[in-house]
């Protein structure tokens, strides 16, 4: 006879009743609660903060602050929205005023409030007039600080965009002054490059910035497109740019992308330059360039850590060519520059003084003014009234001298680090033989010079010498060897009508 199955095993475990109505009402509270919670965030008026805070900052800076509405988007990145802001200048800066905005969108990173300082990673601003300066002693307008603490409260700004604005940024040590206008215009229409063409990705460039100014006695004006944002400081992220600058008869085009506007961090543009002479860059890079004929020099330059890279060099100093490639590393103890440079032919006429000789310090010349070089002769004349040189009569051949008079400033030799190699097909030499295969190593290290090979074709012979300049003592001292071989002594001769 069969007998019914049995289950042995263990019941399992009951939840009660009134414990399960528990757990459900908690969880409708917590809903409820949530919902409350979102309501309130939703519905808040944030303008029940906006007397506080102005109150808060004009008594921490020193200085009048105050809008007109306040609202706060909450988030792991929250976002303040400010409207009309005014924020007055310190009192020993120019204006009442150190901006104006219409509306401010500014996101402040939590993480960077709990280290103590401000970071923001994004602000943006809608009818913007902003006025920065910077005095001799290094003061700025824009550092805030507690008139009671002399530590300063550094903001750090991630990126930043403009829809209609007005910057006027002074800096009275360099001494700079420039104003710039932004305004947004329509990314459908096509954008030219440099070169002229019209780049596929023109439709980024959506910001327009107008601009004039003065550096020392130097005054330079142009515009220029960048994107929607542009990335301000340490955060390495690379935006569009595209600009034009005039200063005199000196132009200068980029084309490419850049990170970090006021610590630029990384470059990748395509640069041309064009001028009457390049002593007219005196004023801006502040070097005793010499007074060349009209140039005009291009290529792409990168910017990667510490290295600048410049390739696909070409261009023209007069009638003189020079193509290749070049790099700049800023290292200590010196920095390092590298070249690789080729030269079809090479006028001896239109590179002026040699490199490294000098009449006078520059550290004791005033920056020449844009009229004082707005052509190759009245930069001679200035180079020739600022060195103390013997002004030759007018008509003297240019072969009269054969080396540039003055002192050769050997400690040049101690600021830099060089590796270059040179190579020319034919060298022109005013009232002179020409030299032709010109081919020259530099190495340039610790104070020594040593060019070699320094060879060339001369009178139809070959001359190989090896060079070498030791300025690391008191006295600059020179090694020169040099071989002649097979020349021909007649075609060394200058020829002469007479």
């Amino acid at each position: 006879m069969d007998l019914p199955h049995r289950d042995e095993s263990p019941p399992g475990p009951t939840v009660p009743a009134k414990r399960t109505r528990i757990v459900t009402r908690g969880r409708a509270i917590a809903a409820v609660v949530i919902a409350l919670l979102v309501t309130l965030v939703l519905v808040f008026d944030w303008n029940w903060f906006r007397e506080p805070l102005q109150n808060y900052v004009t008594r921490k800076t020193d200085r009048e602050f105050r809008i007109s509405d306040l609202d706060v988007r909450l988030g792991f990145t929250p976002t303040i929205l400010l409207k009309d802001v005014y924020f007055a200048n310190p009192p020993w800066a120019e204006g009442d005023a150190m901006a104006q905005v219409g509306a401010v969108d500014v996101s402040v990173s939590l993480r960077s409030l709990l280290a103590g300082e401000i970071y923001v990673p994004r602000l943006a601003l809608t009818d913007a007039d902003v006025r920065l300066e910077q005095m001799v002693d290094d003061r700025k307008n824009w550092t805030l600080s507690d008139r009671d603490d002399p530590s300063s409260t550094k903001v750090r700004i991630g990126s930043i965009s403009v829809t209609r604005g007005n910057l006027r940024f002074v800096d009275h040590g360099m001494p700079l002054q420039l104003k710039v206008a932004v305004d947004t215009v329509d990314p459908t229409t096509p954008q030219k490059a440099v070169d002229g063409s019209v780049r596929p990705d023109s439709q980024r460039l959506t910001t327009r910035f107008v601009f004039d100014g003065k550096y020392h006695d130097a005054k330079f004006s142009g515009n220029a497109l960048t994107g929607d944002v542009v990335s301000f400081q340490q955060t390495g992220v690379l935006f569009p740019i595209r600009g034009h600058l005039k200063a005199g008869t000196t132009t200068l085009d980029v084309d490419g992308t850049v990170a970090d506007v006021t610590d630029i961090s990384a470059i990748d543009v395509h640069l041309r330059i064009a001028g009457q002479t390049l002593a007219n860059l005196y004023p801006f890079l502040l070097l005793p360039l010499p007074a060349s004929p009209p140039y005009r020099l291009e290529g792409n330059l990168k910017l990667s850590g510490n290295r600048f890279a410049m390739d696909k060099i070409r261009g023209k100093i007069g009638e003189t060519d020079v193509s290749g490639s070049g790099s700049y590393v800023r290292q200590e103890p010196r920095p390092l520059l590298e070249a690789k440079l080729h030269s079809q032919l090479l006028n001896i006429a239109d590179l002026g003084p040699l490199v490294g000789v000098t009449t006078k310090s520059s550290t004791t010349t005033a920056p020449a003014t844009q009229a004082e070089t707005a052509t190759e002769d009245r930069a001679k004349a200035k180079e020739r009234a600022s060195s103390g040189d013997r002004v030759l009569p007018a008509g003297t051949p240019p072969g009269e001298r054969l080396l540039p008079t003055g002192k050769f400033e050997g400690g040049r030799l101690k600021a830099i680090d060089a590796k270059a190699d040179f190579s020319v097909d034919k060298v022109k030499v005013p009232g002179y033989v020409d030299v032709n295969d010109l081919r020259v190593g530099l190495r340039l290290k610790d104070g020594v010079l040593k060019l070699d090979p320094f060879d060339a074709t001369v009178a139809g012979g070959k001359l190989v010498s090896k060079i070498t300049l030791d300025a690391t003592g008191k006295t600059l001292l020179a090694d020169i060897d040099v071989e002649a071989r097979r020349f021909k002594l007649g075609a060394l001769l200058p020829s002469s009508d007479r």
